[in-house]
């Protein structure tokens, strides 16, 4: 374990090297913003609601197997546990062609879609990729909502839902779990509400620098302002962010999963 820095409950490890790349100011790995999830995560109570909610950069990428099992772990079952508890629903998301992260949301509250991109000045079809993998992710959530509704009723009284298991030998089988409090909420939403909501790409968020890489870190900056119910700047200077830098670090440091702590 000599190399790493911080090692999450899953795969999710930031490296020596990692560090590096976020106090240069270099291309983080989508590892880093894994270990700001889970960190994020640790401090929101399982049952607590109107809370912010986090998928996984690994959602989108994933997604792109096109197989249903990839798409039932990476996505249908997450949506289904936050959901309905959820105040805000961050989706971090990478464009592999750019290697750049922008940030799609949904806010719940405010029935309303937006798109947060780092670099608009990334050129006209670059960016209109970015805003297409965000278009995508809305098109596939408001089809899965869709697709549930007229069963979540059943699922509600039953107090089951199928889920995808795997198998030692074969492809994955279809079996009834339990229902658990939240994904009781998240039904409840869904019968409740309308399922299809305005996509909006927001032209004021703070923008990283042409010559930067900042991008990763400016994702995590904007979930921060989001989560704690605070405005985006409309800009900010490269002392904020080297500042901001630090404060991940210190993040880091002082969580359970720096390696220090589990020794």
């Amino acid at each position: 374990m000599g190399d790493i820095f911080w090692a999450g409950l899953n795969s999710e490890k930031v490296t020596n090297h990692d560090l590096k790349d976020i106090v240069w100011d270099l291309e983080l790995s989508q590892n880093v913003i894994e270990a700001y999830i889970q960190i994020e995560e640790d401090k929101i109570e399982p049952m607590q609601t109107e809370s912010p909610q986090y998928m996984s950069t690994w959602t989108w990428v994933y997604m792109q197997s096109f197989q249903e099992p990839f798409w039932h772990r990476a996505l249908y079952e997450h949506l289904l546990e936050k959901l309905g508890k959820c105040s805000v629903l961050f989706f971090p998301i990478i464009s592999k062609e750019e290697f750049h992260f922008t940030l799609l949301t949904f806010h719940k509250n405010e029935r309303k879609w937006r798109h947060y991109n780092p670099l608009r000045s990334l050129g006209h079809r670059k960016e209109e990729r970015c805003i297409d993998i965000a278009r995508n992710f809305v098109n596939i959530v408001e089809g899965w909502l869709e697709y549930i509704r007229p069963q979540a009723r059943v699922f509600i009284e039953t107090k089951k839902i199928p889920t995808l298991v795997k198998q030692k030998e074969g492809p994955p089988t279809l079996v009834q779990k339990d229902l658990t409090p939240t994904e009781e909420l998240t039904l409840n939403w869904i019968m409740q509400n309308p399922l299809q909501f305005p996509f909006e790409d927001d032209m004021e968020c703070a923008q990283q620098t042409v010559s930067s890489l900042d991008c990763g870190m400016f994702v995590m900056f904007y979930m921060d302002k989001i989560a704690q119910g605070q405005p985006i700047p409309k800009s900010v200077d490269k002392k904020f962010m080297n500042e901001y830098r630090a404060q991940y670090v210190t993040k880091l440091l002082h969580h359970k999963n720096y390696v220090i702590n589990r020794l």
